[in-house]
């Protein structure tokens, strides 16, 4: 008899759909801290800023205008929130499982903040501009977004994925050779 270590539920497909799980947990974090960053710099009425810029996405600029009715905004900002915190979990899991090993949480961290942060900086310098979503860079402070993007959906990500990490499972194989059927006589 032989002992295998396997990790089903951590196999390269799994491993990254677990990347996506990670990052809707981080998004809604960061979904939480941005919309109570918005309300403590413009009050109340700047509670859903945060879905109204990610509504933008795909409404266009008028998505941003407080005048908009916010039922539309809700649905499209929550349907391009969370795209992007799944695709952007999934992102990150592929990222690290390019080298498969155990790694400590203080390193899965160290990780994801980063990374968080490049993920704030790209989206708004880079992506957003040519695309016309100048309300990214004009209407979010930098340094709040840096710090929503490293201490709240970074560590979430992280944390959930080194949970997945550290399950791991052992299983027992049989390696002996199949018995014989008995024969049965005629009668």
């Amino acid at each position: 008899m032989a002992t295998v270590l396997v990790r089903p539920d951590i196999a390269d497909g799994a491993w990254v759909g677990h990347g996506a799980v990670g990052g809707l947990l981080g998004g809604a974090a960061l979904l939480i801290v941005e919309s109570a960053l918005a309300v403590a710099a413009f009050g109340t009425s700047a509670a859903l800023l945060p879905l109204r810029m990610a509504a933008g996405i795909l409404l266009g600029s008028g998505a941003v205008d407080p005048a908009t009715p916010a039922m539309p905004i809700v649905i499209a900002g929550l349907l391009v929130h969370v795209t992007l915190s799944a695709a952007f979990g999934l992102l990150f899991a592929s990222m690290m499982e390019r080298r498969p090993r155990r790694r400590s949480t203080a390193l899965m961290l160290l990780a994801a903040m980063p990374y968080g942060c490049g993920l704030w900086a790209v989206n708004a310098y880079v992506i957003a501009p040519p695309f016309g979503w100048d309300w990214f860079p004009r209407r979010a402070g930098p340094i709040a977004q840096l710090a929503a993007h490293a201490l709240a959906f970074a560590p979430m990500l992280a944390l959930y994925l080194q949970r997945v990490d550290a399950r791991l499972r052992e299983v027992v194989v049989e390696t002996a050779a199949p018995r014989a059927m008995p024969r049965r006589r005629a009668a």
